[in-house]
């Protein structure tokens, strides 16, 4: 059985053009692993599978999640 608990449209924000296009990556990663953490705290010790696809899943997160006690499943980007 599935269950939506929460959700939340993010969008990328590119109004800041200084960034480098590396620069601007990583920080986006940073954000979307701070969103990731942050929609999955409800869960936090209940055991539970968070599902999630390539542009939200990354090995951070998936760390995260388990330190908190819960687990997740999905693709990771190669960059």
């Amino acid at each position: 059985m599935n269950l939506v608990v929460r959700i939340r449209i993010y969008a990328k924000d590119y109004s800041d053009t200084d960034y480098t296009s590396e620069e601007f990556e990583r920080e986006q990663v940073t954000k979307t692993d701070k969103l990731t953490s942050e929609m999955g705290s409800i869960l936090h010790g209940s055991g539970a599978v968070l599902n999630m696809d390539n542009y939200y899943m990354s090995t951070t997160a998936a760390i995260n999640l388990k330190n908190n006690g819960v687990y997740c499943r999905g693709t990771i980007r190669t960059n």
